[in-house]
């Protein structure tokens, strides 16, 4: 009787850290512009008969975003929404490696448009505020399973 165990061993080398940073610019009254720059990486490992098998894929969004705040500018708590445009940078790279030493390598870059909505609240502390958020981005035509991302972000302003 045959198994049906596609790998001998396999394990997720993804973060769920995303890390980066932002700018805010102010519009008019409630409205205000934020452009971010975000990375986050994930990948996996597996090996099968001998072969070792890596996957890595590195992952910039560039999100564009019309902020619109809830309470006045001043306030310490401030409940904002958000939407706009996403542009993400993908590079996935591929790796094997036998045992006898052969290795294989393959990398791709792609670029994907999607669009992000969300909200949060921004906690005003002297100048320093605390701004955690929610954010959900659509992206088209991409990866299965990765075309609807859910992140809980939390910035930093100084």
């Amino acid at each position: 009787m045959a198994l049906n165990r596609p790998y001998e061993s396999m394990f997720d080398d993804s973060s769920r850290l995303v890390v980066g940073g932002f700018a805010d610019v102010k519009l008019w009254r409630p409205l205000s512009l934020e452009v971010d720059g975000l990375y986050r990486r994930t990948g996996s490992e597996a090996a099968l008969g001998g072969v070792k098998l890596g996957n890595q894929q590195n992952i910039w969004d560039f999100p564009v975003l019309i902020k619109a705040g809830l309470t006045p500018r001043g306030s310490a708590i401030r409940p904002f929404l958000s939407g706009g445009y996403v542009l993400r940078a993908y590079n996935n790279k591929m790796e094997g490696m036998s045992g006898s030493g052969g290795v294989m390598t393959f990398s791709e870059t792609k670029v994907y448009h999607g669009g992000a909505a969300g909200g949060g609240v921004e906690f005003k502390v002297g100048r320093f505020a605390i701004v955690p958020e929610y954010r959900y981005s659509r992206f088209e035509r991409f990866r299965s399973g990765d075309r609807n991302v859910h992140d809980f972000l939390v910035g930093f302003r100084f």
